[in-house]
Parts: C-alpha cells; sequence; structure tokens
C-alpha cells in the first residue's frame, strides 16, 4: 500500500514539474527534492540494494561532466553550460530520477526519452519557433507513461531489465 502511494505522489510531482516546464520553462527546486525523496522511499521499500543506485547516480554524473566537457572544448574555453546549451532544472531533474532506475534502465531510459523530446522538438516545438525544448517536462510526462506502463504490465521495469 505504502509503494502504491509514493507512487501516486511521484506521479503527481512528475505532472506539476511537467505543467510547469511546459507552462513557465522552470521547475520548482522543491519539486526536485520531493521527487529524488520518493525515489529513494521506493528504493527503501522495494529492498534495492544501495549500490544499484550509486552506480546510477555516477553514470549520470559521468555524462553531465562529459557533456560540460564536449561544449567547453568545442567553444574553445571553459563555459557554464546552463547559460545557453541546457537548463539547470533539467540537470537536477536527470540526478532527482536515478534512484528510480537500475543504471541499464536509466540508460533505456535516457536514451528514449531523448528520441522522443527530439521528436516532440521537431514536430511541435518548430511550428511555435521556441529556442528552449522543456526537456524535464517532457520526461516528466515519459516518466509517468512509464510508471503507468509497469503498473498495467505489472513488471519491474526500473531496477531489473527484462522488460517482457
Amino acid at each position: 500500500m505504502e509503494v502504491l502511494a509514493i507512487n501516486i505522489l511521484l506521479c503527481v510531482f512528475l505532472g506539476i514539474i511537467g505543467f510547469q516546464d511546459f507552462k513557465y520553462r522552470a521547475i520548482h527546486f522543491l519539486l526536485v527534492i520531493l521527487v529524488f525523496a520518493a525515489g529513494v522511499s521506493l528504493l527503501i521499500f522495494n529492498a534495492v540494494p544501495i549500490a544499484i543506485f550509486a552506480v546510477t547516480l555516477l553514470f549520470i554524473t559521468l555524462m553531465v561532466t562529459l557533456l560540460w566537457l564536449y561544449l567547453s572544448a568545442k567553444n574553445g574555453r571553459w563555459i557554464n553550460p546552463f547559460k545557453k546549451y541546457i537548463g539547470l532544472g533539467d540537470v537536477l531533474f536527470f540526478f532527482a530520477v536515478t534512484p528510480l532506475f537500475a543504471v541499464q534502465n536509466y540508460l533505456f531510459f535516457f536514451t528514449t526519452g531523448m528520441v522522443v523530446a527530439l521528436f516532440l522538438a521537431l514536430l511541435y516545438f518548430r511550428k511555435k519557433h521556441q529556442a528552449s525544448i522543456p526537456l524535464a517536462g517532457i520526461l516528466a510526462f515519459y516518466l509517468i507513461g512509464l510508471k503507468g506502463f509497469a503498473w498495467v504490465l505489472q513488471k519491474d521495469i526500473f531496477y531489473t531489465f527484462n522488460y517482457f
């Protein structure tokens, strides 16, 4: 019962993040903390080893660091990627959802989420001539969809890598 309540709260928090990011192109920091807390709570209730979370956290830290190094090398100087390339809320969202996934599942979520975001950017946001993409919002709604998919199928698609 507790796991269901946490998942419902998590989806509410993700829905608010999605709404805020689409409407304001910003997300409230408290929501990021609440998503992270819900994820850690699910880790505890599902008795997932902390090492799974640690490896996933290490992976996203490496990805963000490599992105920063790449953008700095591309510009020929050290840059702050949050000024032009990616929003701080997007990166905080990447970290906030790490407790929800084993590393291979996070990689699947991250990759497919980027494909969904790219697809939406090409179709929808290009027509509106917007310079920014609500990445955290897109990924939040995508994660709600994945949670619903897992609930309907009664499959763990977050901590194990066997989907079917």
